[in-house]
């Protein structure tokens, strides 16, 4: 995919590797482009229809099984590295071609690597739907372009079950009169059955699906933040949710007010991993309420022009600082220094105003191959930077004050840390020196802190003030504002996978002693204190009793809709989920009885104590996977004792819970 760029600071294309110069303030914006008209991709296609005749798109459903992809040569046609039993198409070994309960369908896919093409002739122009039937084991993204260019939006199979096919559909498919390509790209593990084209309205030149206007405004009175915004995908001209993460929340005044601002990695759609990570936004408010979205502050391609060196994606997690000495902000961002060896830089761009333009100026000397850099300036003025993860601990050390691109001496391991992970974060607080970070709690990091007299150190452990989320990462930052402190963070919610995350944010509190309360992300006891479950007798608990607190607290439903209290059961999708509070008398194992239906074949629930996870993180099948009625899921499940929540967590399908009942059957531990 073509990136465009329009370069204001041409000095900076002349910077030597890993030095720095003084650019003139300007700004690179890039953007995804395809590059390729239609016109060009349909004279250099040599892919040819199957069988040798296009398939006629008339205004009425016109179906096109995917087994009937074009012929030619690979990597013009088609594109596959898993071949199987194909005994539809062994013109085409090497895609997988498999039967199915009512003819074939694809599969064995590899994302991001292949696609097929159907070459189709349009009888009438206008605007078209597509539907297309799939199937995966997990929620999987897939697009169709035309003629070289996305169309639609994306879609995702559902996850249900690789042989639980169901329909996803896309409208603003603009095809004129002629012959056209349409191609198939799976961005996950998906069975491709068969796709439809329906005419549903006239045609019309279709705008630019990449034009972006900031800055721009919205309102959140809710966790997760900033999901209304779009974004642009990677690599493939559609845009999406905005997905963001790594918050670094900073206070600056600005002409007298305080104002919050939050620099967020960015991760893209379709989701693959953290090498996708390849732009920054910038967010800002004043209440909390009312936010902003200032754009783009930075991203690969533009680092890269202006530097001369880095790699495609490798955007981490970022931080920003205000130096009164040159009256500038530095934002300072993990990135790797090339796409060939895993050796990683911090680096710094400078502005004038805390949203930028910012203009990259090369990477810090003498900062380990370390990722995920904090500031933080002391109350003498002294800046200080600080790294890590990725296995090899955390560093600090101390920037120079009249200029934060060099170090002030070398940066030392900082250790004694209880399980450090990564992320790092400095505060200070009644004059102690506060540093937060992850850890490796097994698939869901929590967030430890730990307490020092020195900026440097030696850090005193002081243990768990963040439960994790059921996601893979957390990453967070504490800040205060308007006489609160808060904690940044992000989480899966909404997405539902671990590399599509999105910022939230709660209160943070602390003791008399200095300690840091445990941040509450359950909610409150539906019944004002938590329900106590004794080992003498079984304790029933309806579903509708789930925990007070907005969004992402006591439940979690992607419309954000409160599930309804005065109903006999509550429904939830897939990532979806329920928190009770529960005080155990006595720590064992207790059997859990939850009455439910599924409305889909093959769902799991997952159930999770304090937000470890008791049964497997993919979640349990209900019992009878293929019933529609009300059945009873039982597990046997370790508790602890003293108060807890307990969470219902739909991982697969759509699930209705009635409720839950437990009851003691020994001290023995078994489960996970």
């Amino acid at each position: 995919m073509k990136i465009k760029r329009t370069v204001l600071s041409a000095v900076a294309l002349s910077l030597s590797l890993g030095g720095f110069c003084a650019v003139p303030d300007g700004y690179i914006y890039d953007y995804y482009d395809s590059g390729t008209t239609p016109g060009k991709f349909l004279k250099s296609y040599t892919g040819k229809a199957y069988n040798g005749v296009p398939k006629v798109m008339k205004s009425g459903l016109t179906k096109i099984q995917a087994e009937d992809f074009d012929g030619g040569a690979a990597g013009k046609a088609y594109s596959f590295n898993n071949g199987g039993d194909n005994e539809y198409r062994r013109d085409k070994a090497a895609v997988s071609v498999s039967k199915t309960a009512d003819g074939w369908s694809v599969g064995n896919v590899s994302a991001g690597k292949d696609w097929l093409c159907y070459t189709v002739d349009v009888a009438q122009p206008g605007e078209y739907r597509i539907s297309a039937s799939t199937a995966s084991d997990d929620r999987s993204p897939y697009y169709f372009e035309v003629d070289g260019n996305a169309a639609g939006s994306m879609l995702y199979a559902t996850g249900n079950g690789w042989d639980t096919y169901t329909l996803d559909t896309t409208d603003g498919v603009y095809l004129t009169k002629g012959r056209h390509v349409i191609k198939w790209v799976p961005a996950g593990g998906i069975n491709f059955d068969w796709f439809a084209l329906e005419r549903v309205g006239d045609y019309k030149k279709p705008a630019s699906a990449l034009s972006f206007d900031y800055p721009r405004t919205s309102v959140y009175t809710d966790n997760p933040l900033f999901l209304d915004f779009t974004s642009p995908m990677k690599d493939c001209g559609l845009v999406g949710a905005l997905y963001t993460a790594d918050p670094s929340a900073r206070v600056w005044n600005i002409d007298g007010r305080d104002v919050l601002y939050v620099y967020a990695s960015h991760d893209l759609e379709p989701p693959r991993g953290c090498d996708y990570m390849d732009r920054y936004h910038i967010f800002s408010t004043e209440d909390l309420v009312n936010w902003t979205d200032h754009g783009e502050v930075m991203n690969a391609a533009t680092s890269n022009a202006v530097t001369g060196i880095g790699s495609d994606g490798f955007m981490w997690a970022p931080d920003c600082g205000y130096n009164p000495a040159d009256s500038l902000y530095y934002f300072i961002y993990p990135h790797k220094l090339s796409n060939v060896e895993d050796v990683w830089g911090i680096f710094v761009a400078t502005s004038r105003t805390p949203a930028g333009p910012f203009d990259p100026k090369g990477y810090i000397k003498g900062v380990p191959s370390v990722i995920d850099p904090c500031l933080f300036v002391d109350d003498d003025g002294q800046p200080y930077i600080y790294v890590g993860g990725g296995g090899k601990g955390c560093w600090g050390g101390k920037l120079r004050r009249d200029d934060w691109t060099k170090l002030d001496g070398e940066m030392k391991q900082l250790g004694a840390f209880e399980d450090f992970h990564e992320a790092p974060w400095v505060h200070k607080y009644n004059g102690k020196y506060y540093l937060s970070h992850s850890d490796n709690n097994f698939e869901n990091n929590h967030l430890r802190y730990s307490v020092a007299d020195d900026p440097l150190g030696p850090y005193t452990p002081k243990g768990v003030y963040m439960l994790a989320h059921g996601h893979d990462t957390t990453h967070g930052s504490i800040v205060k504002f308007k006489d609160k402190w808060y904690q940044f963070y992000h989480t899966a919610d909404y997405s539902g996978r671990g590399n599509l995350r999105s910022v939230c944010f709660d209160e943070l509190v602390y003791n008399p002693d200095g300690s840091i309360a445990m941040v509450n992300t359950w909610g409150e006891p539906y019944l004002s204190t938590p329900i106590t479950l004794l080992a003498s007798a079984p304790l029933t608990v309806p579903a509708v009793n789930y925990n007070r607190g907005k969004n992402s607290k006591g439940y979690f439903t992607c419309s954000k809709k409160a599930p309804a209290r005065d109903a006999d059961f509550v429904t939830l999708g897939a990532e979806e989920w329920l928190r009770f509070s529960i005080n155990v008398e006595k720590r064992g194992t207790y059997k859990v009885s939850i009455r439910l239906r599924q409305s889909i074949p093959n769902s799991r629930l997952a159930v999770m104590e304090d937000a470890e996870y008791l049964t497997s993180m993919r979640g349990e099948y209900l019992p009878d996977k293929a019933s529609t009625g009300w059945q009873d899921m039982v597990l046997e499940l370790p508790l602890q004792a003293g108060e807890h929540f307990l969470e219902l967590r739909v991982k697969r399908g759509d699930i209705s819970i009635e409720n839950f009942t437990l009851s003691f059957e020994t001290e023995k531990r078994t489960g996970k």
